[in-house]
């Protein structure tokens, strides 16, 4: 598979393999690796350093280690050593091992520190030093025949049972992008042709899915376990011939890979190389990996649809929550707009009521003030009619007052000349008297009459007022 992002990995662990940037060697040890990427291996040289340590020491005095390491490392002067550690310590001897850039310089570092004796304090007799070259940290032809004849469980008939793939760890993915075969597992097939046919090559860190797999079949031994993708990769190439698969041990072990950049600066990852120890490419796992590949694709699937599943339920939940607030959001605006049309209906007819009471109260005003008029008049009418009548009386009265006296004036003219002569007592009181007493009398009558037609005109008048009460509260 292609190199790709994989985020499917939760577990964060530390790189153990470096990239070193300052790394400085000499051009005629490299040798090709890949050249379309710059890429060339490099001999690990590495010195081995014992010194002897001697049995008499002064009471009470003691010497560390360090001590010793920096003591060498003043004595080999200019010569840089990278990885200077202790391999062995014993109270009759320290060994170290340190690793050093070009054949050149281990040589010269032999040069300087074997056979030579330098005192440090706590001991009475001079410490020896012996150097020399160590032997690479690879398995040779002797270790995987031990490691396969003593497993009895492997079949050497049956592929990756048997000494014939090799394991690569520690391999930058930075320094493999963008392959011009294709695929990065198509790229080692075109590196490893050189040495023979080659059946399968298998990159775990470049199938997401391997991380989800247990560590047995899923090939992955890196602890470069990151978010995202991996900086360093591991590979698994399988050969058909067990003369193809030494050839290439040989050629890769004991050797870091370099990378020339175009500025001649020269980068080194510090890989590893071993025989595979964990039939990774046997039938036997190369099935388990199908079997658990096909479990892992099935609950994924069944992860994806029961989401798929749940999507579309939420999504149903959220659209019949939608439909129902639109729903009811519409109800709402009908409802306010029924109000609306309801109090604009209750207003247009308070309205219209209004104005038919205001027109029926102008019409029953005018009709009114119209009837006022018309009994103001009748009144006057009846007024002048009765002053008339009662002129009338006034004249008839005087008429029969003038015959009364016309009949009595013999006897008033008897009674005048009586009393001219004689003289009446109180004559003046008593004509006052008579003449108020007619007159209380006429203004009795008259007043009782108006009375009575006026008390008749009223009744009739609050009877139509009654009624114009009744038609203007409908």
């Amino acid at each position: 598979m292609p190199l790709g992002n994989d985020v499917s990995g939760t577990e964060k662990k530390v790189p153990t393999e470096e990239v070193d940037d300052e790394f400085v060697c000499d051009s005629d040890e490299l040798l090709p690796f890949y050249t379309y990427r710059d890429l060339y291996l490099r001999p690990i040289h590495k010195v081995r350093i014992q010194v002897d340590l001697p049995k008499l020491r002064q009471l009470g005095q003691s010497i560390s280690n360090w001590e010793i390491r920096e003591r060498l490392k003043k004595m080999l002067g200019k010569v840089e050593l990278s990885d200077f550690k202790v391999q062995e310590s014993t109270l009759e001897e320290v060994v170290f091992v340190a690793t050093v850039n070009t054949g050149v310089n281990a040589k010269t570092a032999i040069s300087l520190l074997n056979g030579i004796t330098f005192r440090a304090i706590g001991f009475t007799e001079p410490l020896s030093v012996k150097a020399e070259c160590a032997k690479p940290d690879f398995p040779t032809r002797i270790d995987w025949d031990q490691f396969f004849a003593s497993n009895k469980n492997l079949d050497e008939k049956e592929p990756g049972e048997r000494p014939d793939t090799v394991y690569i760890s520690g391999l930058p993915f930075d320094w493999f992008k963008d392959p011009i075969e294709g695929s990065t597992e198509n790229t080692f097939k075109h590196i490893f042709a050189e040495y023979g046919e080659v059946i399968c090559v298998d990159i775990p860190q470049c199938d997401p899915i391997r991380k989800e797999m247990d560590q047995e079949i899923s090939g992955i031994q890196l602890s470069s376990w990151l978010l995202g993708q991996d900086p360093f990769f591991e590979a698994y190439i399988q050969f058909r011939e067990y003369v193809s698969f030494a050839q290439a041990m040989a050629f890769m072990g004991g050797k870091n890979l370099v990378q020339k950049n175009p500025n001649g600066e020269i980068r080194e990852a510090k890989i590893r190389v071993d025989f595979d120890r964990t039939s990774h490419l046997s039938i036997r796992k190369i099935t388990q990996r199908k079997l658990r590949r096909m479990c892992l694709e099935y609950e994924r699937d069944k992860q994806e649809q029961k989401k798929m599943d749940e999507s579309k339920r939420l999504e149903e939940m959220i659209r019949e929550e939608k439909e129902k607030r639109d729903r009811d959001e519409r109800e709402r605006v009908m409802r306010a707009l029924l109000r609306a049309e309801r109090r604009q209906r209750m207003r247009e007819k308070r309205d219209f009521e209004q104005l038919l009471r205001k027109k029926l109260k102008h019409r029953l005003t005018h009709k009114l003030e119209k009837i006022w008029k018309e009994r103001q008049k009748g009144a006057k009418a009846l007024l002048r009619h009765i002053a008339e009548i009662y002129r009338e009386k006034q004249q008839l009265e005087k008429q029969r007052l003038e015959e009364q006296k016309a009949l009595e004036a013999p006897i008033h003219e008897l009674a005048s000349a009586f009393v001219r002569e004689q003289g009446l007592p109180m004559e003046e009181e008593i004509r006052q008297r008579i003449l108020r007493k007619q007159e209380l009398k006429m203004r009795t009558r008259i007043t009782s009459r108006m009375i009575t037609e006026c008390a008749a005109e009223t009744k009739r008048k609050g009877y139509k007022r009654s009624q114009m009460r009744v038609v203007f509260e409908r």
